[in-house]
Order: structure tokens, then C-alpha cells, then sequence
């Protein structure tokens, strides 16, 4: 059976949790399929793939030669490229943020940027889960 884990988060000061859910913000290490897209179109969707700078780290180094002068330039040459900079960057943001908030497990959800739902990536129950906290 599983577990529900609501976390209610002073995540900003001062903040007024709204009373319908608004906005929801899904902590994931796989892709998300909204199956309910009428869902989707009523509130505002984020996701953010944690552990990407991992992945993009050994998609490198999978494709490096044996020989290690040879691997050492040619990881060089990517790691210097602003492609590559810029996506490893924005995954250890991605990261970082996630640490910020406290989310200490996934998959986990944000709604409205005040309280964090562990257990589920399925947008339907996590809406029915925060419909529920919110009408208390």
C-alpha cells in the first residue's frame, strides 16, 4: 500500500496558501505523462528533472576512447563547449534548487509553492491529495 506524505512548508514567509490548487511543481528522475490533459490545462505545470548533471556527466564519459590522452581532450573540447556548459549548469541548478526546498525524495510535488506532496507522480491524485489538505 502506499504512503502519502504531505510536507506543509513555510516555503516563503509570510505565505498565504491559496485555497484551490493554482500551480503544481514535479520533482522527478523519470519523464512525466499527463494522461489527463484537461487536467493540465487548468493549473500551471513545472517539471524539473533532478540528477541530469549525473546523466549528462556519464553520457560523456560513455563515449570517451580508451586511450586517455585521446579521452582527455576530447572531454576537454566538451566540457569547454557552451552547450555543454550551459546544460550542466542548469541541471546542477535544477539540483540545487531541489535542495533548497528541502526536497529530500522523489518523486515529489510543489502545489502552489507552499506545501510538498512525496509518493506520486500521477497529477490526478496529487490534486485530489492537495484538494483535500487545502479544504481543512
Amino acid at each position: 500500500m502506499l504512503r502519502w506524505i504531505i510536507l506543509l512548508l513555510a516555503i516563503q514567509p509570510g505565505l498565504v496558501i491559496a485555497q484551490t490548487v493554482e500551480k503544481v511543481t514535479f520533482f522527478l528522475k523519470e519523464p512525466l505523462v499527463v494522461s489527463n490533459k484537461a487536467l493540465a490545462n487548468e493549473i500551471e505545470i513545472n517539471i524539473i528533472y533532478l540528477d541530469d548533471y549525473a546523466k549528462i556527466v556519464q553520457q560523456i564519459n560513455r563515449n570517451l576512447p580508451a586511450n586517455e590522452q585521446e579521452a582527455e581532450r576530447i572531454a576537454l573540447d566538451l566540457l569547454s563547449d557552451p552547450k555543454t556548459q550551459s546544460k550542466l549548469t542548469a541541471s546542477f541548478e535544477q539540483d540545487l534548487n531541489a535542495y533548497r526546498l528541502g526536497i529530500d525524495r522523489v518523486p515529489a510535488a510543489i502545489v502552489n509553492d507552499a506545501f510538498i506532496i512525496y509518493g506520486s507522480a500521477d497529477l490526478a491524485k496529487i490534486l485530489s491529495i492537495a484538494d483535500e489538505a487545502l479544504s481543512r
